[in-house]
């Protein structure tokens, strides 16, 4: 994982963790497969999404479109 973040804000509104209600997060991103895709082998092809996880708890917080951040994602 990267960097714990600061806040991040997603559709103009500052992120908190839905479990402990934290906002520092770590960012990755992961694949959003489907079964198509992984029967003909190109999972390369499917969409990604943010993924922060929470710095407190370890809750996933799950985002198709990267929020606004104070880092490059």
């Amino acid at each position: 994982m990267e960097n714990v973040q600061g806040q991040v804000t997603a559709g103009g509104t500052i992120v908190k963790c839905s479990h402990c209600g934290g906002d520092a997060f770590y960012t990755s991103s992961a694949l959003l497969n489907t079964r198509g895709a992984t029967f003909l082998g190109l999972e390369w092809a499917n969409q990604s999404a943010e993924v922060d996880t929470c710095a407190e708890c370890g809750h996933l917080e799950w985002f198709v479109r990267s929020p606004s951040s104070g880092q490059e994602v």
